[in-house]
């Protein structure tokens, strides 16, 4: 019998991305065979440019394995057993609960941006309050 894992921090080099399969990756971080590893897919994808000689992509996967090797990874902290029914997703509750006040967001940097963003598109209207200086005196001319 299989299951279906959920595994976070996949972390490749642009090198290695080339030649490394994604069956092969998770067979060396799980310590399992990888002819016990089937249907990966995809779940979340980013680039890690912190390190501008090293930069990494980070994959969330799910991928389907044969249970027996369960107990050999459960305990494991960036491994989750995906529950199917818990799969779909749930509605999003758009802004149609009454506020008091609007929304306040501090900071318009992208966290704020977004953030504020995120809540003028489910209905809310958001104050944006940035206290930094002119964009003119942070940047080099």
């Amino acid at each position: 019998m299989n299951i279906t894992i959920r595994i976070k921090d996949m972390r490749f080099s642009l090198k290695s991305w080339e030649r490394d399969s994604l069956t092969n990756a998770i067979s060396k971080k799980l310590g399992i065979p990888a002819g016990t590893i089937s249907q990966i897919k995809i779940i979340k994808r980013a680039v890690d440019a912190r390190k501008k000689n090293d930069i990494l992509l980070v994959f969330t996967l799910e991928a389907v394995v044969e249970q027996n090797y369960w107990q050999k990874l459960k305990d494991k902290p960036f491994i989750e057993l995906v529950d199917k029914k818990q799969r779909a997703k749930e509605p999003i509750v758009t802004g149609n609960e009454p506020l008091t006040h609007p929304p306040v967001v501090i900071g318009a940097g992208p966290a704020g941006l977004f953030a504020a963003l995120i809540l003028a598109i489910y209905g809310y209207k958001p104050i944006l309050v940035e206290r930094g200086a002119q964009v003119e005196e942070r940047t080099d001319h």
